[in-house]
Parts: structure tokens; C-alpha cells; sequence
């Protein structure tokens, strides 16, 4: 009880004390104190003394389910009982050739065993198990002994998980407001807020790894923005997935609704192989993820997503904290889209203004009014470079440049005429009588070549 009193934010010495003495009273040269309800996926080993590291690495990597035809601790969690097995050798588990349990015999050589459930609230969160290697049933009085030992662990798990939820509650009004303070700070940098979020998120949420996904302007895809924590892979910021694609970030924008993902290990996107599956999973370590989508106006525009290295899956309290997350990114995308609109509009009344300007300045010349245009528009549209070109009759004619000096264009060639045909962008504005928009002129698929 005295360690109980001195570790209210550490569970762990508690346990290890429990274990210890369970130990030494009982007799046992192994034990362990697992951590699980019936609704989870995998058990927990919290604490023990003197099991194998092959033992211990079926609880690191998820493969200790809390399935009740698989052990008996699973059986024990799930059922709310106490199991004492005089001889494992012999039990229904041995015979129906449980591997966890044929291991535990053939290998370990365990015999005697103790399973005494941690009972809160009239359910099972886990249990205390110790191992004889010979066949030695545990007495009456060890049992009670036993069951008094995991009295105190579950009221050193209630203390720990008050502590926590007291410290969880800080931490995360504390990131709430390191996210705020960024947004006020960098109205026109979206980037420095998305980076704030993902490195709050991950930190408490306990996630790895974090990665922010906004949807293209075409609609169709999802190109990457920001990431943390993606060591072995190379996965890019500007890579892209299309929407379609049954990856939990293009599900989660695409269904608007968060997306969970247990263990991406036993997913049938990495048993059939899916190339971008296999490569989080295989290289970067993935395991469980958790996909939350962000929404402006109703409408999906990205998504959040943590990732963990261990088959650990998110809370609902994890998604809602996400989620508040998500409004802040998009809070962000908002000031810097006003931002830049108003910029914009700036940078046009001010080309407008130097242009009007010019004209006002030199109204019998036409050259130093051409080369304003092309000047203002390049830098209107960040463009490398920019020509005015005069239709006359069926041809196009050369009158202003910007940038051109420094193309490896030659200067000769840009301004000889060129005939208004389809397959010029000169061509293409005066047959059609409307904007033409070339996206890639590398295209193999375009017909203009000049």
C-alpha cells in the first residue's frame, strides 16, 4: 500500500511489487500482469518477472488476442474468473492444440498456473498469472493471497488513470492553445500551422508518426502536405493517391468520417499485397492508424492522420481531440486563402495603376505600354516569363517580352511572325476567341508546338 500511496502517476512499480511478492509467498518462478477488457483486440503485458523473451515479444507485436479459444488469460478476461490449472498438460486448451498454450508446455515447460482476473466495476481489465514448471496446484490460501494482490493493482490502475486523465486534460488544452497562438501569428502560412498541429497531435495522442492531406483542386486526388515521423519511407511532400484509392486517408475524405484502423498488419489491404499498404507496414513500421477528415462548409478538404509503430488502437477521445484538430488546420487554410486574395487583389490594383501610368505617360508610344503588360503580368501570375503577341491577318506578330533574355529561346525566333495555326497557342486564341490554358507543354498528349 506504501508504493501505491508514492506511485498515483505510475502504475509500474506498483506492479512490479506486486509480482514480487506474489512471487516469493506463492512459490513461482514466473509471472505477469496483463492489461485488457473483453472488448480489446489484444492483451497487454504490463509488468512481469521472469518470462521469455519469446513470450514477451507475443505481447509487443499484438499476437496475444483476447480470445478465449486461444489461452486461458484471454478465457480468464473475457469469462470474469478465477483459473487455476493443476496441470496445463491436460487441459482442454493442450488438447485442442492451442499454440499459445502448446508453447507454453512443450517449450517453457509450465505445468501449474494461476490466472486471478483484476475486477473493476464487475469486469475484468486484466490479470495476475503465475507459473510453476512442475505440478504443484497453488493452495487455497496462495489463491487468496493472489487475490488480494490484485485488489491493490486495480486500485493502482484507477490511481495512474486519474493522474493521467487529469494530465492528458492539460496536456491537450495546452496544445489547443500552441495551435491558436500560431494561427494568430501566421495568417498568411498555413504550412507553420499544419506543422504546430501534426507535432501537438502526435504528442498527445502518443502517435509515431502524423501526416496532413489536402485534396487537389481537380478533386480527384490527395496530395501529401506535411509529415512527422516517417523515417524509412519516401513518401514526399506534393506525393498524391487518388480519392478512389481504399487507403484510410482517401476513405476518410471521401466518406467524410473519421477512419480507424486497428492493426494495418492484419488488414486485407496488406495480405493482398497493396504496394503503398505493404510499404508503411513493411519499412515504416505502421500499425494502427487513425484517419480523420477535415471539412469546410460540409465539404471534406483533407485529412489528419496519426499513425503508431505498435498495434495499439486510437480512443474516441483521440478522434475527438483530432477532430478539434482538423477545424483548426482548416481555420488556418481560410486565413491564408483571405490572405493571399487580398494580396492578389493588391498586386492587381497596383499593376493596374503602372500600367494606367505608363499609358498616361507615353501616349504615342506603344512599346514601353506593352512591356508594363508583360512585366505586371508575369509577375501577377509568377510566371518565368511572358510575350504580347499582335494578330495580324493570319499571323502573329512579336511586340513585348519579359524574362525572354534569360530562355535559351532565341530572340530572332521569338519574333518572327507565326502563322495562326491549331496547333500554335497563338493559333488556338484567335480561332477559338477564348483563353487557351496549356497545364504541361511535355505533354506527349499536346498538338502545340510553338
Amino acid at each position: 500500500m506504501q508504493i501505491i500511496s508514492t506511485s498515483r502517476h505510475d502504475q509500474g512499480p506498483v506492479f512490479d511489487t506486486i509480482l514480487k511478492n506474489a512471487q516469493k509467498l506463492c512459490n513461482a518462478p514466473m509471472s505477469g500482469l496483463i492489461l485488457a477488457t473483453p472488448q480489446d483486440t489484444a492483451q497487454t503485458l504490463a509488468a512481469h518477472k521472469g518470462l521469455s523473451a519469446k513470450a514477451v515479444k507475443l505481447y509487443e507485436t499484438g499476437q496475444m488476442k483476447v480470445d478465449p479459444q486461444l489461452s486461458y488469460a484471454a478465457r480468464c478476461i473475457v469469462e470474469g474468473r478465477l483459473i487455476a490449472l493443476d496441470d496445463m498438460a491436460q487441459s482442454d486448451l493442450y488438447k485442442a492444440e492451442s499454440p499459445i498454450v502448446r508453447s507454453m508446455v512443450n517449450e517453457t515447460g509450465i505445468r501449474s498456473i494461476l490466472f486471478v482476473p483484476l475486477i473493476k466495476d464487475g469486469a475484468a481489465i486484466g490479470l495476475i498469472t503465475l507459473f510453476r514448471k512442475q505440478v504443484d496446484p497453488f493452495l487455497d490460501r496462495e489463491i487468496a493471497l493472489v487475490e488480494a494482490f490484485a485488489a491493490q493493482a486495480v486500485v493502482a490502475v484507477e490511481n495512474t488513470q486519474q493522474f493521467r486523465e487529469v494530465q492528458t486534460r492539460l496536456e491537450r488544452e495546452a496544445a489547443t492553445s500552441e495551435i491558436l497562438s500560431v494561427i494568430s501569428q501566421n495568417r498568411d502560412d498555413d504550412m507553420r500551422v499544419f506543422d504546430v498541429v501534426l507535432e501537438q497531435a502526435s504528442a498527445v495522442c502518443g502517435a509515431d508518426q502524423a501526416a496532413l492531406v489536402l485534396v487537389t483542386p481537380s478533386g480527384t486526388h490527395g496530395r501529401l502536405m506535411a509529415n512527422r515521423g516517417h523515417h524509412q519511407t519516401s513518401f514526399e511532400a506534393g506525393s498524391e493517391w487518388p480519392l478512389d484509392a481504399p487507403l484510410s486517408a482517401c476513405v476518410a475524405i471521401t466518406t467524410n468520417s473519421a477512419v480507424v484502423i486497428d492493426d494495418y498488419a492484419d488488414t486485407e489491404l496488406y495480405r493482398n499485397g497493396d504496394p503503398t499498404v505493404v510499404k508503411m507496414v513493411d519499412e515504416e513500421g505502421i500499425r494502427a492508424r487513425l484517419s480523420v477528415p477535415m471539412t469546410l462548409n460540409g465539404q471534406p478538404v483533407g485529412a489528419i492522420l496519426l499513425s503508431r509503430r505498435a498495434p495499439r488502437p486510437f480512443t474516441d477521445t483521440d478522434i475527438g481531440l483530432v477532430e478539434g484538430f482538423a477545424k483548426h488546420a482548416v481555420i488556418a487554410i481560410e486565413n491564408t486563402r483571405q490572405f493571399t486574395e487580398t494580396q492578389d487583389a493588391l498586386g492587381r490594383q497596383t499593376a493596374t495603376a503602372d500600367i494606367l501610368r505608363v499609358i498616361s505617360s507615353t501616349p504615342d508610344r506603344l512599346e514601353p505600354v506593352f512591356e508594363a503588360v508583360v512585366r505586371n503580368a508575369a509577375e501577377i501570375g509568377k510566371a518565368s516569363y511572358c510575350m504580347l503577341l499582335q494578330i495580324d491577318g493570319d499571323q502573329s506578330l512579336y511586340r513585348a517580352g519579359y524574362g525572354i533574355a534569360d530562355t535559351e529561346l532565341d530572340m530572332a525566333d521569338a519574333r518572327a511572325p507565326i502563322a495562326l495555326q491549331e496547333n500554335t497557342i497563338a493559333g488556338q486564341v484567335a480561332l477559338s476567341g477564348e483563353v487557351f490554358h496549356l497545364e504541361d507543354a511535355t505533354d506527349p498528349g499536346t498538338t502545340i508546338t510553338r
